[in-house]
Formats: C-alpha cells, structure tokens, sequence
C-alpha cells in the first residue's frame, strides 16, 4: 500500500510538473498541413532549396508593420495598448540585439550572435490607406481557441479577419487552449488568410496579463521566427536538425533555466539561449548569423510584400471630428467592487469624412490616465458601443472621465465633444472571478463563499 502511495504521489507529481511546461504549436499545425497537403512539401522543399543557397546583403535594414487582433470574452483578455506597446518593444530589441540581457549569453557563443536588421512597428495605415493605430479588438461568445481550429482567423466565426497577410504580420492575441503558449504557420505552409501568428493573452507583452515564467514577451520573439521560416533548435528529433549551420546540434527541448554548459549529443553545450529554445523568458536572449541568414531568406524568397508594404507610413484624414456621447458603464444603477472596473462607452463619428481610428483617454478622479486604440468603419452621425480595458481604483466615490483624441490620427475640429465623465459609486474591494464546475448529481441547494 505504501509503495503504491508513493507511486500515485510520484505520478502526481510528474504530472503537475510536466503540464507546468507549456509549448509551441507551430511544428504540430506544420505537421498537420503536410498530412492534409501532400503537395505542400514540394513548395516547401524548393523554399528550403532557396534558403540554403541565399546570404543576405550585409547592411540591408526592414520594419515590419504589424497588426495586433485582441480577440476577448471579457474585460481581462482585452490587453491595454501599453501592453501591446511592451510586446513590440521587446521584438525590436530581441531582432536588434539591443536587448537588456544580451550580455548573459556565453562567450563560446558571442561569435555567432546575430542582429538580425529586423524591426517591426504598429501599423500606421491600413490595407485601404486609412489611418490606423494597428490594433483591432473583437469581442467574441468563445471560451478558447483551439489549436486546429480557424475560427479565429474571421470575423465570422467569432475571431477577427487578418489584413493583407502579404503587406502585414498579422498578430491574434486571445485565449488559447491550455498547455500552448502559441503558434506560427510557416511560409509556404497554410492558407494566406491563417498567415501570421497566435499568442495566449497571458504571455504577450510584459506587463499586464503576463505571467511568469513567460512574461518577457519571448513567446512572440519565438512565434515570429517560425513565421519567419525558423526551427526549434533541436529540430524536434532527438539530436535532430534546425537547418542552421551555427547553432549546435541537441539532443531535446530546454525548459526552465540551464547552465552553461549544458552537454547533448557530443557537443560543447546546447545553445539553450537560443529564442528557438523552450527556456523561460528570463533565460533567453539570442538569434545566430545563421538564423538571420534564414530570416532573410523567407523574407527575400517568399514574404517579398513586405519589403514594399505601407503599413508603417502615416496617413491623416483632415476635419474629423469624434466624441464620447455616453458612458453605460459604470452607473449607480448596478453595484460594482472598485477593481477592476471596466467602463463600456458609446463612440459617435460627428466628422463629414469616415471614422476610422481614434485613441480614447480615460481615467478614475483624474489620475493615471489609460489609452485605448479604436479602429473600425464608423460613417457620419454613427456610433459603436466599446468596453474599455480594466482599470483599478479604491475607495467608494469616484469621477470617470473618458474622452477622444486623434481621430484618423488628426486634430480634432471640434473638442468641445469629445468627453464624458460620470460619478458613480463603488463596493471598496476587489473583484474575482470564479469559474465553478458542478457535478452531475445536483444535491446542492445553495452555496457559501467564505473569505
């Protein structure tokens, strides 16, 4: 009995600790497509051929515009923009080589690191030529996005249509199925409508809803090098091949943090630092000259439209004009705890041209104002209804004040219009939610919550 105790306890344990280490999907949905496409493999086999004859032109610098889909059920999946905002700066640290921990990586490595030339920025104008924060944000009645599946790639399916895919790295930050921090598709490798990258809203950025030990904004830098035609670094075999002469063979996945050096398959140490690597975040810090080579080579070979995109070029409409006309919530109709609150609010279009963009300013009894980008299709005298990002406060009483600015990324004519404040009153505390499955025999009758 005590054997088998210890066995269970043994189990137990290994099981907690193994669902502990989340992975990447890219290499599963690659596998998918081959078995769906047979085909595939010939256009990926001459991209290969193509890699491994191309060597970038040293000197050669791109941005990449980028497009954020904040795809949430409910008010903590709709990031702030400042976390969005952290996650693109950590991609042009981490593609630069300017990043803050690139002096951990070790000296045995120092002479293949790369800066890759690669930057990315938030989209200026979108595919239409209008002005564009480059964050769009849909709310959706689904709990979860499944690996294999591609809803949340459309409008329709409750996820959110990608923009030109060839013109635009399109990024879906939302609440994916457990045990996957994200996925890629490949080039070459899927539909141009599912061409771009899934991060779970929980390890985007490095702020926010980020949480440890994938709170640096590494599952991004690592999503992005498969979308950019990378391997994981042990080539998803034991002692397998990430076709990069560079980086040394190993034998399997590094999870958590390693010490140098950290021996495989007969070589001097496993690059476990390496973004292709499964280490946490604080562990890793580096692209090689090999992979540079082959990020170049997917971009010069197949993901060509983004050398002549716009998406990084700002655009104005002149004499536009919005305003936040009410706010719905909060009110003192309904009692709420003081945090997070998050405020719903109506947006009307006033201008004679389209709206298309607008940041939205808000903040509790005036202090530490919050940012919210808005795209979207309003014509004159339309309204949308939008619920704001969380914000927090304490206390019973409070002021929100909620207001416009920048529409279509101009000044606007008209500011008497722009803001809305509301006093309303609060329960002091903090609310929780909680997620309570019951058993299928229904003998409750009530249920106490006790603090």
């Amino acid at each position: 009995l005590i054997l088998k105790q210890l066995f269970f306890l043994f189990l137990f344990t290994s099981t907690i600790l193994f669902a502990q280490e989340k992975n990447c999907g890219s290499n599963l949905l690659l596998n998918k497509y081959y078995k769906t496409n047979p085909e595939a493999k010939k256009s990926r086999l001459k991209l290969e051929n193509q890699t491994t004859k191309f060597q970038i032109q040293k000197g050669i610098n791109t941005t990449i515009p980028v497009v954020v889909h904040i795809v949430y059920k409910n008010g903590n999946e709709n990031i702030s923009n400042a976390q969005i905002q952290s996650q693109l700066d950590v991609l042009n640290e981490d593609f630069t080589r300017t990043n803050a921990d690139a002096f951990n990586t070790p000296a045995d490595f120092l002479p293949i690191v790369s800066n890759t030339q690669v930057n990315f920025c938030l989209a200026q104008q979108s595919p239409n030529g209008n002005p564009t924060n480059g964050i769009i944000r849909k709310q959706t009645t689904t709990n979860f996005f499944p690996l294999f599946g591609d809803a949340i790639y459309y409008d329709s399916l409750g996820g959110s249509t990608a923009w030109n895919t060839q013109k635009y790295l399109n990024i879906w930050v939302a609440k994916i199925e457990s045990g996957v921090l994200g996925w890629a598709q490949f080039p070459a490798a899927g539909d141009t409508n599912t061409d771009g990258v899934v991060i779970d809203y929980e390890h985007f950025g490095t702020i926010g809803t980020a949480i440890n030990p994938y709170d640096l904004g590494r599952t991004a830098t690592h999503e992005i090098g498969h979308w950019f035609n990378l391997y994981h670094t042990w080539g998803d075999n034991s002692c397998g091949n990430d076709y990069v002469n560079d980086t040394p063979i190993q034998e399997q996945a590094n999870f958590g943090c390693k010490i140098h050096p950290h021996i495989s398959c007969g070589n001097s140490g496993d690059m476990f630092m390496n973004f292709m690597d499964y280490t946490n975040d604080a562990c890793m810090n580096s692209f090689t000259e090999g992979q540079k080579d082959r990020i170049w080579s997917s971009i010069s070979n197949w993901r060509t439209g983004l050398l002549t995109s716009n998406g990084c070029l700002p655009t104005t409409i002149p004499n536009s004009d919005a305003g936040i006309i009410s706010i719905i919530e909060p009110n003192n109709q309904n009692s709420n705890c003081a945090s997070p609150i998050y405020p719903k609010v109506v947006l009307k279009n006033y201008g004679l041209t389209n709206l298309n963009s607008v940041t939205i300013e808000y903040n509790i009894n005036n202090n530490n104002n919050i940012y919210y980008s808005w795209n979207g299709d309003l014509q004159t005298n339309e309204q949308d209804t939008i619920l704001l990002s969380a914000l927090g406060s304490t206390g019973t009483s409070h002021l929100l004040n909620v207001s416009t600015l920048n529409p279509n990324n101009s000044t606007d004519i008209n500011p008497s219009n722009d803001k809305e404040s509301i006093i309303f009153s609060s329960i002091n505390g903090e609310q929780v939610q909680l997620n309570i499955m019951t058993d299928n025999y229904a003998l409750e009758t009530s249920w106490v919550l006790l603090d």
